[in-house]
């Protein structure tokens, strides 16, 4: 008898979508399993349905009664039905299958490749359409007819000439009034007005006869005379009989035409000039006096000053006033401003060695080497030449020279 480790093996999926692969011998087992799994869900079935078919009898409910919930005890739970297994042969032949509806469909063949005509059909446009698919390499010229290249200026325009000269009434309204009389054919008093103004429309061109008696058929709630057509038509033959002809001016006036003037004979006579007298009138002499020239200085153009300032800039420019700005005492402003050196130094050790040869060119620094001198000069208290200065121009103090020598020390200058 052959071992497990001898038998072939069968790679089978599980519910769950996992695989794992075991022998033919446990494989048969669970096939067995699952059939006698089959058998005894059947059986099971049966048994609840003899159950669930049972009906509860028709109960009256009386008004006023409640009845407690009651539910069947015997219900049994349904139980899953177990997931069949299918083996590799079932697989092969669902494969085999697929391929030969594919060797079908490839087998199919098409009757016929050729293009076919597409049936006529209408254009879904609401105007008429023709020649809209018009190849350009084959497309004849069009003919065009004379009246195509014609202009519209040169047109006949003698009905619009005879309107013209025709003309219009240039009355108003008022005195038109006053000249038109409402010939009494029947109309109530209250629509005298309203005949009047159909009267004057008509003399002055704005309704013609057809016009006119439209109007006056036309019933009162519209706005008419709400006549009949035989007084509608006596009413127009009146009018042209009894209105006086108003006179009528042309829409466009006549071109006015410039009367040239009487040509005069210039063959005979001669036009002498007038003769010049010249009238010599001696005038004396007048002094006048010149002012010497101002005197013009060169303009010479202002020091820029620069827009940005940096510590080298700052410390450049540096002044005694500059010094007092930062305290009013003369130790404690030389202490911040060797802090001020000291927060350079922190930044950048090269910006510190700019700055601190900057000092060297400061007004305040070359003060305080003014006053060091003057006193080596004239072997002098450094106190009594300041003292001599400041009582004069208003400088250093011996306060603020004595900071600046340890500021000087701190710095190592």
């Amino acid at each position: 008898m052959a071992d497990g480790t001898t038998q072939p093996t069968i790679l089978i999926k599980k519910a769950d979508g996992s695989t794992v692969r075991v022998s033919l011998d446990e494989f048969r087992k669970q096939k067995k399993g699952s059939e006698t799994l089959s058998t005894s869900s059947s059986d099971v079935q049966d048994v609840k349905g003899t159950l669930v078919t049972d009906e509860f009898p028709q109960i009256e409910i009386e008004k006023g009664k409640i009845i407690p919930d009651k539910q069947p005890k015997d219900v049994q739970a349904p139980r899953p039905r177990p997931v069949p297994l299918y083996t590799i042969q079932d697989l092969k032949d669902t494969q085999s299958k697929d391929v030969e509806t594919r060797q079908e469909v490839k087998n199919i063949e098409v009757e016929d490749n050729t293009l076919q005509v597409a049936s006529p059909h209408e254009l879904s446009t609401t105007a008429p359409v023709s020649r809209i698919f018009v190849d350009e390499a084959q497309a004849q010229a069009e003919e065009h007819l004379p009246m195509d290249f014609s202009s519209l200026l040169e047109e006949d325009m003698s009905e619009v000439d005879t309107l013209k000269q025709e003309g219009t009434t240039h009355e108003t309204h008022e005195q038109l009034q006053t000249q038109v009389s409402a010939p009494r054919v029947g109309v109530v008093d209250t629509l005298e007005p309203r005949l009047k103004s159909l009267i004057i429309s008509f003399e002055k061109g704005v309704r013609d006869e057809h016009q006119f008696v439209e109007y006056a058929m036309r019933s009162i709630e519209q706005g008419g005379l709400g006549m009949t057509e035989d007084m509608a038509y006596r009413t127009l033959s009146e009018v042209k009989k009894s209105t006086p002809q108003i006179q009528k001016q042309p829409i466009i006036a006549k071109k006015m035409v410039k009367q040239g003037a009487p040509s005069m004979d210039t063959s005979n006579h001669v036009v002498q000039p007038p003769k010049l007298t010249r009238v010599d009138t001696a005038l004396p002499p007048r002094m006048v006096h010149v002012s010497p020239p101002s005197v013009r200085h060169d303009i010479v153009p202002g020091m820029g000053v620069q827009k940005a300032m940096g510590p080298i800039e700052e410390i450049k420019e540096f002044t005694l006033i500059d010094l007092r700005r930062l305290s009013r005492d003369a130790n404690t402003a030389a202490d911040m401003l060797y802090a001020k050196f000291n927060g350079w130094k922190e930044e950048s050790f090269l910006l510190y060695m700019d700055v601190r040869s900057a000092w060297r060119q400061s007004p305040l620094y070359r003060e305080y080497i003014s006053i060091t001198t003057r006193a080596l000069d004239t072997h002098m208290h450094v106190q009594d030449v300041i003292e001599a200065q400041s009582s004069s121009s208003g400088g250093l103090t011996f306060r603020e020279y004595m900071g600046l020598v340890s500021f000087n020390k701190k710095l190592g200058i």
